[in-house]
């Protein structure tokens, strides 16, 4: 039941991320991805129940498929034609890889769910830095100048 929570969650964040990072660019939906992510591991944390686990995995879906998605746009955005598919494929593979690999790990030697989700979630936080290290997908604000011109255009006939 749980799992399944997670995944109308993913479908759910999908719909809800994307018209966000259309409409409001691509680092604000990356940082409300990442921000409901630890939101929901905290909540796991500190669930007491199953109706509250089963809530904080449908947080969890919303935001955690969006979290890998959006920065994968967002570097397929910012690279030219020519390297799009070796640079978003080596990222992806070099950092998801390592990650995956060392999380195990991790849990081994935490030892505790809880302690666990927490160490796992609370470190997502820092995304709120990403507006000052992440530049925004060129895409996007071109996409902003288009629309700006349309506006002036129509406010000039």
């Amino acid at each position: 039941m749980a799992q399944s929570l997670f995944f109308l969650g993913s479908i759910v964040g999908g719909i809800i991320s994307g018209y966000i990072a259309d409409h409001f660019g691509r680092i604000p939906a990356i940082i409300i991805c990442n921000l409901n992510c630890a939101l929901a591991g905290i909540i796991t944390a500190f669930s007491y129940n199953f109706a509250i686990f089963a809530f904080s995995r449908f947080l969890m879906g919303m935001g955690f498929e969006n979290c890998f998605t959006l920065v994968y746009i967002l570097v397929l955005e910012c690279v030219g034609p020519k390297y799009r598919s070796i640079v978003g494929n080596l990222s992806m593979a070099i950092f998801y890889t390592t990650g995956t690999t060392i999380l195990p790990w991790i849990a081994w030697s935490i030892s505790d769910w809880r302690i666990f989700s927490l160490a796992t979630s609370v470190p997502m936080i820092l995304v709120l830095f990403a507006h000052w290290v992440l530049p925004e997908s060129p895409r996007y604000i071109h996409f902003l100048i288009i629309l700006n011109i349309n506006h002036l255009i129509k406010c000039v006939i």
